[in-house]
């Protein structure tokens, strides 16, 4: 199904892009699933990591399967990862709020260059509560950035396409 429309969430120009990494993609047909993601509460991310910080998260992507600094594999297959949320203080520069802090390693897996956009949800669910945005390692290894969903005004902008948690 061929898009008709793209719409982005950017508030402030010049910034970096995962200061605001969402997007929204109308389709000119409808599609039709046996189940959809839901999204997050607001601050769902926030009370999920107060009570319990082994909760799990699931990555779904076709990035890469590896990386380093002169070969790289995969990325023609849908993956997932069961990731754990490291911190919610920001990333890179990205204020506490904005991005969300999630591991990657040899034993569950992780996210990697191609996973860009990809969905995080709660494991075990349906609940989207961030969308992978950029890796903070040349090899894929350590931790990774995501962007949180779970927001006002990320939530106040999926609102005006009719979605809503």
């Amino acid at each position: 199904t061929a898009t008709t429309e793209i719409y982005t969430l950017s508030l402030h120009d010049p910034l970096p892009i995962f200061e605001h990494d969402l997007g929204v993609l109308v389709l000119d047909e409808a599609v039709s699933l046996d189940e959809y993601g839901q999204l997050p509460t607001q601050g769902l991310l926030d009370e999920l990591y107060a009570e319990n910080k082994q909760q799990l998260y699931t990555a779904v992507g076709y990035g890469l399967e590896g990386s380093g600094p002169k070969t790289s594999f995969g990325g023609d297959t849908r993956r997932r990862a069961e990731l754990r949320l490291v911190n919610l203080n920001g990333v890179l520069g990205a204020g506490k709020g904005t991005a969300a802090k999630f591991s990657s390693n040899a034993n569950t897996g992780g996210t990697c260059f191609g996973d860009s956009g990809g969905p995080i949800f709660v494991s075990g669910t349906t609940t989207l509560v961030a969308v992978v945005s950029f890796g903070t390692s040349s090899t894929c290894s350590g931790t990774s950035g995501a962007y949180r969903l779970d927001q006002a005004d990320d939530l106040a902008f999926l609102a005006t396409f009719g979605i809503t948690p």
